[in-house]
């Protein structure tokens, strides 16, 4: 397998306005041309942006799509040369729905993720419909990088990073669909975000991937604002209001250098965990 030195990553920011899944379906393959023509190694698209997010249950079993979909298989043609991390409604076996992620490269869907944690406060009711994922989940992209994937309030729960980063990432793509008035409470979503992601990427060396829907929902607001943090927590470049592709490059030599400077990763104990957890979950 080879190896990059560095990676040239890409956010997808979509306009979540009423739409049909073709429409989507368009605008997926309109920003993976345009990485392809700009040697992105990896782009990185919202939470659910292929179905777009649902307003309530019944909307859920209408979007939901398999995770072998044709429309999947056909992006997945299109990242020809670099990955695409791409947001879905998925439709289980059993009758269950699940709010996932495929990594899709060189016509295959490599992997796919459901979401762990499932906000159900504030405007938000995702527990009501989903069913939670059972495992934190990485893809190889080569030698050096390895790709985590979070689904965004899974980046909110502490346990789900530190696991991904005992899982090895060097690189974090981080879909989600945050609204500015999804947490209620005047929970500012857009400084709340930018905090968890330079104190993630800070703490663990780890790069990140974040990318938001802009736009109307119901009666709340997307508030865009996709970014790309390198490993020191330094936000790399940062997107507006509209619908954009976003890129930057981030460096392994710097992840190097992040982690001997801030050794989290070297110094994780999964064993004091293994002896710590069994009582507390009696």
């Amino acid at each position: 397998m080879h190896h990059r030195d560095s990676l040239r990553c890409a956010c997808a920011q979509i306009e979540h306005t009423p739409t049909s899944p073709d429409t989507l379906f368009g605008k997926h393959i309109a920003f993976l041309e345009q990485a392809q023509d700009e040697q992105i190694d990896i782009v990185t698209f919202p939470e659910t942006s292929l179905t777009g997010y649902p307003p309530d249950g019944e909307a859920v079993r209408k979007m939901a799509i398999w995770a072998d979909d044709p429309r999947l298989t056909s992006l997945a043609q299109k990242a020809r040369n670099g990955y695409a991390v791409v947001g879905f409604i998925e439709q289980g076996r059993g009758g269950q729905f699940y709010n996932s992620i495929a990594w899709l490269h060189k016509g295959e869907i490599i992997k796919v993720y459901r979401k762990i944690n499932l906000p159900t406060y504030g405007r938000l009711d995702e527990g009501k419909y989903f069913t939670a994922g059972k495992r934190t989940m990485t893809v190889d992209l080569d030698r050096h990088w390895t790709c985590g994937g979070m689904i965004c309030a899974d980046a909110w729960d502490p346990g789900l990073l530190y696991l991904s980063a005992i899982r090895e990432s060097t690189v974090l793509a981080l879909p989600i669909a945050s609204t500015k008035e999804g947490p209620g409470g005047g929970f500012s979503n857009e400084r709340g975000w930018d905090i968890l992601a330079r104190y993630t990427a800070m703490i663990y060396g780890l790069p990140i991937m974040m990318c938001n829907w802009t736009g109307p929902h119901l009666d709340m607001n997307f508030w865009g604002g996709s970014s790309i943090y390198a490993a020191d927590g330094q936000k790399l470049v940062n997107a507006g209001t509209g619908e954009e592709l976003i890129c930057a490059e981030v460096s392994f030599a710097d992840v190097i250098h992040a982690r001997q400077t801030m050794p989290t990763v070297r110094t994780l104990s999964p064993q004091l965990l293994l002896r710590e957890l069994p009582p507390l979950l009696n």
